[in-house]
């Protein structure tokens, strides 16, 4: 089965991509799960006769509420796992974004093949953007690496894709697991990552050369729920005992990145800006006095003169420090200080190291997560 996961979409890049996976012979049913009953919803499902295949069903429904965190997309995928797995017979489930515009039957391909190799969780990635992914990469890796640096989790290319496939017996034991089912927000996508290497999944990362072409960002506000809910799956499960010693894993080596990716700006940096330099509060700073003075300063002085040299990846380790012992999701001066803190890691890494060429960069990120590992490895 696969399952595109959607809220309001492009229609025509959507009816595409369940012609294109109906298409496939291994394919049995495609389900579309939408957020809510929108005009996104009813122009799909008006629509879904001209790309219906003998033999084959199509079904589309809302999501059902799940967790207790913020209505979202946790709830999305867990709706669909509980009808995988309890409405169907079918032995894997696929999980792919409505909007991938070059979506293609080599995605199912791929996936499958590994699958055949006793892999029971397949993982894709793609080339991306320079400055892309600044959740992933300062959130989400450097988290699994600071919490489980001895685990295969800080080696995990997108852990925070939502493109992926999992065999059956991966679905009923998700579905069973109260602290999976919990996270129905923007957290789904790390609580299946830890769910997997705490289950000791057999896991493939798959590389897609093309991408997934994803509309870059305006101004990084409109990422401000989706890094706050990021964050406190990383802090509220640090002290989850995970081993993967003797997990299988393995990925995909990267051969070739497309020129259109390396060249890219993945958000607008001057709009951008100002989210870091204006509109301080009292409460704000008074939080800085937890953090080390070059970090404090920094941040203050950020107000007047935007040098961000002191927010390079060694410094963002110290940050992170900080906030996974003192981070109070319920208090609104928390949550606007980690995106502060996030946004100066940013920009530092835009200003600085995406200057220098795309491989420069790649690596800077890759030695940033890595020295997370090392660090928390020589502290014990």
């Amino acid at each position: 089965m696969v399952c595109f996961p959607f809220k309001a979409e492009n229609a025509q890049v959507f009816l595409k991509n369940i012609k294109e996976a109906l298409a496939h012979p291994r394919v049995g049913e495609v389900l579309g799960v939408g957020y809510e009953k929108n005009n996104c919803f009813e122009e799909i499902e008006a629509k879904l006769s001209g790309v219906e295949r003998k033999g084959k069903k199509i079904h589309l429904m809302v999501q059902k509420r799940w967790g207790k965190k913020r209505p979202g997309k946790g709830d999305g995928m867990n709706t669909a796992l509980d009808y995988f797995v309890n409405h169907t017979s079918f032995d894997r489930i696929h999980f792919y974004d409505a909007d991938i515009v070059t979506f293609s039957r080599q995605w199912i391909e791929k996936g499958e093949k590994r699958l055949e190799e006793d892999y029971q969780v397949v993982r894709f990635f793609f080339p991306k953007v320079s400055t892309d992914g600044m959740i992933t990469w300062n959130i989400t890796r450097c988290g699994l690496a600071y919490n489980w640096p001895h685990t295969i989790l800080p080696l995990i290319e997108q852990p925070l894709g939502g493109e992926l496939i999992l065999k059956r017996e991966m679905a009923e034991r998700l579905i069973k697991d109260p602290w999976v089912m919990n996270y129905s927000d923007w957290g789904i996508d790390t609580a299946y990552a830890l769910a997997f290497a705490k289950y000791q999944a057999p896991l493939y990362e798959a590389y897609i050369q093309e991408g997934k072409l994803h509309k870059l960002y305006g101004r990084l506000s409109d990422l401000y729920t989706m890094l706050v809910e990021c964050f406190v799956v990383i802090k509220e499960s640090s002290a989850m005992p995970i081993n993967t010693e003797s997990t299988l894993y393995k990925k995909d080596t990267v051969e070739k990145i497309p020129s259109s990716i390396q060249e890219k700006t993945a958000f607008d940096v001057k709009e951008t800006i100002p989210l870091l330099t204006v509109n301080w509060t009292e409460e704000e700073m008074e939080l800085l006095n937890f953090f080390p003075s070059k970090i404090k300063e920094g941040m203050r002085s950020c107000r007047n003169n935007l040098d961000l040299h002191f927010m390079g990846p060694q410094a963002w380790y110290e940050v992170y420090e900080v906030l996974l012992e003192k981070f109070d999701q319920n208090k609104k001066a928390w949550r606007d200080l980690l995106f502060r803190l996030w946004i100066a890691r940013v920009l530092n890494h835009t200003f600085y190291y995406a200057s220098k060429g795309y491989e420069y960069t790649m690596k800077s990120l890759e030695d940033m997560v890595g020295y997370f590992v090392q660090r928390r490895l020589k502290e014990g």
